[in-house]
């Protein structure tokens, strides 16, 4: 069971962190060029409170928060901006893997993934002067 959950832990800190940093990197020097970019980071309201989603899963998610917050400082510059979305319970599949899931109830009232989307939509469309470094968005009624 403890080698499982060590693999598992791995998986996630690699999708969650390091996914974000190789990509981030694959695409700065083109974004330096251009002398434009605006990259949108999907992290959790699980980076900033801890919650029962699980150690690897939350230091992933505040890990992304610092990547996000240290680009954006080191790239305005050169005209690059970020934003580090951190949404609160989002009724995906991921929850069927928590050691507590939540009830019939909290997940029809949760966020559904186009929620997040939609928020992610309303960032990138914003014009090149504007940079919401971060933003939270959780349930109305939990």
């Amino acid at each position: 069971m403890k080698r499982l959950t060590t693999r598992i832990w791995d998986m996630m800190v690699s999708v969650n962190l390091n996914g974000a940093y190789y990509v981030t990197r694959a695409v700065l020097p083109a974004m330096r060029e251009r002398g434009a970019g605006h990259l949108i980071y999907i992290s959790s309201v699980s980076g900033l409170f801890a919650d029962v989603s699980g150690a690897a899963y939350q230091a992933s998610k505040r890990g992304l928060l610092g990547l996000a917050h240290a680009i954006r400082v080191e790239e305005k510059e050169h005209g690059i901006r970020t934003c580090v979305i951190c949404p609160g319970l989002v009724n995906t599949e991921i929850l069927d893997r928590r050691a507590v899931k939540p009830s019939a109830e909290t997940l029809a009232r949760a966020l559904r993934p186009e929620d997040v989307a939609e928020t992610a939509l309303v960032v990138a469309r914003l014009p090149p002067r504007v940079c919401v470094p971060e933003m939270q968005v959780v349930p109305t009624y939990l």
